[in-house]
């Protein structure tokens, strides 16, 4: 196991590689990527393993799907950047449509770019701008 002082002594050689010898500016902002890059890839491999398990049922009616292709590519944006994971994509005879079960179980809309955390955030900015509280 991997204690917090080893992944300290990775994020401050990677932290110093990118701003050596800068400012405390640069120092911190070199420490913020080095740490959003361990958690893009981090989230990256569990939405991997999450699709990964997915059953191949419709999220609709919970109907076994047929196979139309297994691995399509998906990459969405999340906090930490952007991320890729492939996921199964099949067809319900019960309902008609086609369905990629993946992206029901990790919360993904349709064809959305971005994650669910980062359309909740978009979202709430919006209604905090000046637009967004002007009344009727």
């Amino acid at each position: 196991m991997v204690t917090d002082e080893q992944v300290e002594e990775w994020v401050y050689a990677q932290a110093r590689a990118l701003a050596d010898g800068q400012g405390m500016g640069a120092l911190e902002n070199a420490v913020g990527r080095a740490c959003r890059e361990v958690q893009r890839r981090v989230l990256e491999r569990t939405v991997r393993e999450a699709a990964a398990a997915a059953p191949m049922n419709c999220s609709r009616c919970g109907g076994e799907l047929r196979a139309s292709s297994r691995g399509r590519v998906r990459q969405v944006v999340s906090f930490h950047g952007q991320i890729r994971f492939a996921r199964n994509h099949g067809y319900c005879p019960a309902c008609g449509k086609y369905d990629h079960p993946a992206d029901g179980r990790l919360g993904l809309h349709g064809r959305a770019p971005a994650s669910p955390r980062v359309q909740e955030a978009c979202a709430l900015t919006a209604l905090r701008a000046p637009a967004g509280q002007a009344r009727d």
